[in-house]
């Protein structure tokens, strides 16, 4: 059996029990029937207050969005404008952020040694033939 309810099925089933109860001569003037009406009425206001809220919550969220991507279009060119006036290459760009062109320092190349296969035991390597030419065996 399903014991959690949503908000929605909470309200329905006040209003429900609040609709029976109309026009029944036994039910007239319960004590609680007042009180649960200023709920049903105080939970629907707030239902309501819920969803401008989420509504104005998206309506920020797409306005901040906004603001982000003008101000990194700003910040942009005013990390350009500092560059240009400072000059390309000033450490003093470090200070905003801005990376100064440096030397590059080049690397050594260094030539990859590759590993010469060790002869095995009991055999011995045929030298390889002189480049053109071929490789006579005895017959």
């Amino acid at each position: 059996m399903r014991v959690k309810k949503t908000y929605a099925e909470v309200i329905a089933e006040w209003e429900h029990l609040l609709g029976g109860a109309v026009g029944v001569t036994e039910l007239t003037g319960l004590t609680n029937q007042p009180k649960l009406e200023a709920i049903l009425v105080r939970a629907k206001a707030l239902v309501l207050q819920q969803a401008e809220q989420r509504a104005a919550k998206q309506t920020a969220t797409k306005e901040l969005q906004g603001v982000i991507l003008d101000g990194q279009d700003i910040a942009r060119d005013y990390k350009a404008e500092v560059r240009s006036r400072l000059g390309s290459r000033a450490e003093a760009l470090v200070r905003y952020n801005v990376k100064p062109l440096r030397k590059g320092t080049r690397r050594k190349s260094t030539p990859v040694e590759t590993p010469t296969p060790s002869p095995t035991p009991g055999s011995t390597p045929e030298p390889a033939p002189a480049s053109g030419t071929v490789a006579k065996k005895d017959a």
